[in-house]
This record gives C-alpha cells, sequence and structure tokens, in this order.
C-alpha cells in the first residue's frame, strides 16, 4: 500500500499520529496520575511510588513511544488508520486530502478487529 505522499499530506498525517501519540500517554499517564496522588495523600509510600514510575516506563510509556514512533514517512498512513480504529483519533477530523491514503489501511483494521 505504498503511495506518493506530497508534503501537505505527510504534514498532516505527521500532525494526526502525533496527536494520537499524545491521547494514548495522557490516557496511560493518568493512571499515573492517581499513583501520585495516592502517594501525596500518603496512601502509598515512596519505595512503591518509585515501582509505579518504573512499571509505567516499562510498560506503557514504551508500548506507546513503539506504537508511534517511525521511521519511513510511508508508515504514517498505517499509523493513522490504526489510531482511527483504535478511537484515538476520529475518522472525522481526517482532512479529504488525507482520507485516500489512510482508507486501505482503515479498512485493514476493521477487518481484523
Amino acid at each position: 500500500m505504498k503511495r506518493n505522499l506530497s508534503p501537505s499530506v505527510k504534514k498532516q498525517l505527521a500532525t494526526l499520529v502525533c496527536t494520537a501519540h499524545e491521547t494514548a500517554l495522557r490516557s496511560a499517564l493518568s493512571e499515573l496520575a492517581r499513583h501520585f496522588e495516592s502517594w501525596q495523600r500518603g496512601e502509598i509510600d515512596s519505595f512503591k511510588m518509585a515501582d509505579c514510575i518504573h512499571e509505567f516506563h516499562q510498560g506503557p510509556s514504551q508500548a506507546i513511544y513503539k506504537r508511534f514512533t517511525y521511521h519511513r514517512n510511508d508508515d504514517l498512513p498505517m499509523l493513522a488508520a490504526s489510531a482511527i480504529a483504535t478511537s484515538l483519533i476520529d475518522e472525522k477530523d481526517v482532512p479529504a486530502e488525507v482520507l485516500p491514503h489512510v482508507k486501505p489501511w482503515l479498512e485493514f483494521h476493521r477487518r481484523g478487529l
């Protein structure tokens, strides 16, 4: 599903992927924030808090980073489609110019989900 992407489409896709990355990271960090709140209230000690931070870094943080890091612009449509399929971004927020590049991957995700 390789297609030539114009600079405008690349930029818009990169923005969509960045938005999805931020959304996924914000969600994962909100769980870590609850641990910080427990720590601040004295419900968990500093050792447990340090463990929570370590677990976050080794687990969700790395998984999210790997999911949204790309090395080729050709990966952008696939990443954007994945973000749509998992409700991190709304398909209606995808610019019309970009949609034809995302559609084949989105159909792939929808068949597989």
